[in-house]
């Protein structure tokens, strides 16, 4: 479960929006198809406020977090 473990990803920004979101670690969740329709959700809407993954709300919520964190320039 990542919200017992740090989230890390790397965001990439292009023309001041969202371009792709990519998980660095933990790595359990690089191939996760939950990560995948969340980061697809922020990339299509630009911004972080989406609505959580059913069934993986925490996992989400720490995600949206490290995305978050990453855009700000710091760690979440």
């Amino acid at each position: 479960m990542a919200a017992n473990r740090h989230v890390r990803v790397r965001v990439t920004v292009a023309g001041g929006r969202y371009d792709r979101i990519e998980l660095v670690e933990p790595s359990s969740l690089v191939s996760n198809r939950t990560f995948a329709a969340l980061a697809d959700r922020v990339v299509e809407s630009q911004r972080l406020s989406v609505d959580a993954i059913s069934s993986a709300t925490i996992t989400s919520m720490a995600v949206l977090k490290a995305v978050q964190g990453a855009v700000q320039g710091g760690s979440p």
